[in-house]
């Protein structure tokens, strides 16, 4: 009887897991200091083009997108990310396929499962999981 491998805690393979180019719209957070006072901002739009794994439907995307309002979730999907740092940006749209959506959400994650194998993280350097829902086109 064969049995699956399920877990990896080597992550040399997940790169190659990571098959679809997209483009993030983002704002960077500024922070300025005057007179010992801090005034925080965010700058223009600025976009970045990254590889990352795109999920369909996971339960993650979907519950995100109810608990957002979204009425349709079979339009929301999960992105993830090899590590890169995400502190400082607020994202705003992603671009992939010829489509635009909407960013319902951003946030590090230590584990993440991809083609039915699960990925583990170092907590210095997590995946990055975003959630997108397709905008409507009015």
């Amino acid at each position: 009887m064969w049995i699956p491998e399920c877990c990896s805690s080597k992550n040399e393979d997940v790169t190659v897991k990571m098959r679809n180019k997209v483009t993030l719209y983002y704002q960077k957070l500024l922070t300025n200091t005057v007179d010992n006072v801090q005034s925080n901002s965010y700058s223009q739009n600025f976009l970045i083009t990254k590889h990352c794994h795109i999920k369909d439907r996971s339960l993650i995307a979907q519950d995100s997108a109810i608990n957002s309002g979204v009425h349709s979730p079979d339009t929301s999907k999960e992105l993830i990310f090899p590590y890169f740092k995400i502190t400082d940006l607020k994202f705003n749209e992603v671009e992939w396929g010829g489509a635009r959506f909407k960013v319902l959400s951003s946030s590090p994650v230590s584990a993440v499962t991809l083609d039915g194998k699960k990925y583990f993280a170092s907590d210095s350097q997590p995946f990055i999981s975003i959630l997108i829902e397709l905008k409507k086109v009015s």
